[in-house]
């Protein structure tokens, strides 16, 4: 989902010109510097893209999104952001780049205590309000989901998980309680 994420990331900053981006992944993307480098192909000026590698912070989400671990974690990771912005910006954006970090809504809380101004983007939200005016009126999508992982994902973390699809989502909800283990899913 990297490229539709660059333009809904490149109009995010052309609708706040004067903002820099905070982009929030895990280590492994946050390292691959691949936004910025795909958002610089597009032309955005150096010096407003900064990324802000999470390491474990997804595994947390999913144990409990509004957690005690993940609030001391999203504020370490504050302190971290306080080192790219010693003089904290007039507004700072921040995009949530990690499929899980939006199932968290402690961001916005902890981020602002430190940098005032703050607005949180979440581009795979994003993604599918895009989507889903195409389908609103128009069809009743007939589709099944699956949940496919690498690695063990216990009910626990699914009972975690599930209030964030509730009333939207029950087919999500679903594949969370019946995971497809496949550890050669990603070749990496």
């Amino acid at each position: 989902m990297v490229m539709p994420t660059i333009g809904f990331l490149g109009r995010v900053l052309q609708e706040n010109a004067e903002s820099p981006l905070l982009l929030c992944g895990t280590a492994t993307t946050a390292g691959s510097r691949i936004y910025e480098k795909r958002l610089a192909a597009c032309g955005v000026r150096g010096g407003r893209i900064f990324s802000l590698g999470c390491p474990g912070l997804a595994t947390q989400i999913e144990y409990a999104p509004s957690g005690a671990t993940v609030r001391t974690m999203i504020r370490r990771y504050v302190r971290e952001a306080e080192k790219l912005f010693p003089v904290p910006p007039e507004k700072l954006l921040i995009a949530l780049c990690c499929t899980h970090f939006g199932y968290s809504p402690l961001w916005a809380k902890e981020f602002s205590v430190r940098f005032g101004n703050v607005e949180i983007f979440n581009p795979n939200r994003a993604a599918v309000e895009a989507l889903l005016p195409r389908w609103r009126g128009n069809f009743r999508p007939d589709f099944s989901v699956r949940f496919l992982t690498r690695v063990d994902f216990p009910e626990i973390k699914a009972q975690a998980l599930a209030p964030c699809f509730s009333g939207r989502a029950p087919e999500i909800i679903g594949a969370l309680f019946h995971p497809e283990r496949d550890i050669g899913l990603f070749d990496f």
